[in-house]
């Protein structure tokens, strides 16, 4: 499988999965909340692709490294995006993120 495969089965199973505590955690319209989904992981997948593998060597410190990144820049988004307080924003993304981390640790 090439690396254009394995990102889009990535990304897609990462919103599915963080879309799920989401859905619970934020209180607006599921058509809201699923755009908002995919604005964020469209920014931020991405780039966690791009500079992650730059980082090879040293893989489970940068992993973390970059996952807590991610959370910190998709708490401002969410807080930007759907105009939550940064301490509720801040936990969805952590929890929303290590869901996805823990379940991307484990099919790999």
């Amino acid at each position: 499988m090439g690396l254009p495969f394995l990102f889009l089965a990535a990304y897609i199973l990462t919103n599915i999965i963080e879309f799920i505590p989401f859905t619970f955690l934020i209180n607006r319209t599921t058509k809201e909340k699923g755009i908002t989904l995919i604005i964020i992981n469209s920014l931020t997948l991405p780039a966690l692709w791009l500079v992650l593998p730059l980082f090879y060597d040293y893989y489970p410190f940068s992993f973390l490294v970059a996952e807590f990144l991610i959370v910190i820049v998709e708490a401002f988004l969410i807080k930007l995006l759907l105009a939550q307080s940064l301490l509720k924003s801040f936990e969805v993304s952590l929890i929303m993120n290590s869901l996805s981390a823990l379940v991307g640790i484990v099919i790999m």
